[in-house]
């Protein structure tokens, strides 16, 4: 029921969140091809969100919606709004990025985005699955989605790579065993670390003190 309070009594928060080209990005991905039952993206947005992270089967999704006046459809109905969502949400969630500064801007090479999230059964006190993402930058869309058990982590080496692409990820992923996938793929990756989190070499080979580095930059500034 906690969930049930952004899809409810704080929807108007959560549209205040969303990009201002909802509607638009909607109607140029079809995901809102025939305004029969659902007239605008907000309410078809909610529909999705309902369905998404209130653990509800596709017919108490339905009950709901007519309940709380978004939409009367029947379950077969609501599969079926679902189905044709993918791609706009996809969008709208790297127009989110876009306009929180993530850059639109790539080197002439294909630059995708790695991330996971974790996914627990009602009442579970752990982790029962994983949800692995991979977006693509420069076409603003998610591309892969991967589910699995809660025991497989977030690797780059679970990624196949092609040449020249360039792979971003957070620290998690930031292993030796998994950069050198990327790198021996033909790959490039940018990705966060801990200061003590890989095992970094010189290029002649001797202990790469990355603590030392640090110290010869000034407060705000950048080093290569």
């Amino acid at each position: 029921m906690e969930k049930r309070k952004y899809v409810e009594e704080d929807w108007n928060y959560v549209v205040s969140l969303m990009p201002r080209e909802l509607e638009s990005l909607c109607t140029s991905k079809l995901a809102l091809s025939r305004k029969r039952e659902i007239v605008n993206a907000q309410d078809y947005l909610r529909l999705c969100l309902a369905y998404s992270i209130c653990d509800m089967s596709l017919r108490q999704t339905a009950a709901w919606a007519s309940a709380t006046g978004v939409a009367h459809l029947s379950d077969v109905a609501v599969l079926k709004r679902l189905q044709t969502a993918p791609e706009w949400l996809g969008s709208v969630l790297a127009e989110w990025f876009y306009q929180r500064g993530l850059t639109q801007g790539t080197p002439g090479r294909k630059v995708r985005i790695l991330d996971a999230t974790t996914v627990s059964k009602p009442g579970s006190q752990g982790t029962d699955w994983r949800l692995h993402l991979r977006m693509d930058l420069a076409e603003r869309r998610i591309e892969q989605v991967e589910l699995t058990s809660g025991r497989e982590g977030e690797r780059l080496d679970r990624h196949a790579v092609p040449p020249n692409e360039v792979i971003l990820g957070d620290r998690v992923y930031a292993t030796n065993k998994g950069i050198a996938h990327v790198l021996q793929a033909g790959g490039h990756v940018v990705i966060r670390s801990r200061w003590s989190g890989l095992k970094l070499k010189t290029q002649s080979g001797g202990r790469l003190d990355i603590l030392s580095l640090l110290e010869t930059l000034d407060p705000d500034e950048i080093g290569d």
